[in-house]
């Protein structure tokens, strides 16, 4: 992680939190959000359009998860810190705050098209 953090500091602020009451609070105001793609943290992604840099999703929901959010431009998927680096520096650029469609929606689509 201090690899990471050095290669972004010149451009970006990184801040590592542990375990937290207040995880809520922090979504809110970050840009990104880094983490295994799970179905409550995707779930608060989407709602606080919040792009989700989904770390070595697992097979099975984690998977599905983050193919989701690829297809949706809603997020990326990564296996190194180099691309966390890589999608930090780019992503920028398409920030979610543009997204105007609402994310229940997108998810109901999602879920008829099957």
């Amino acid at each position: 992680m201090q690899k990471l953090q050095k290669s972004l500091s010149s451009f970006i602020k990184l801040h590592v939190v542990g375990w937290t009451e207040d995880i809520d609070e922090y979504m809110r105001i970050a840009d990104f959000i880094i983490s295994k793609p799970g179905g409550s943290t995707t779930s608060e992604c989407l709602v606080l359009n919040k792009k989700l840099i989904a770390v070595q999703p697992i097979p099975g929901q984690e998977e599905r998860n983050a193919q989701f959010l690829l297809e949706t431009n809603r997020g990326y998927i990564v296996h190194s810190e180099e691309d966390i680096v890589y999608y930090l520096q780019h992503g920028k650029k398409n920030s979610l705050r543009k997204h105007k469609k609402n994310p229940s929606e997108m998810i109901l689509k999602k879920i008829l098209e099957k």
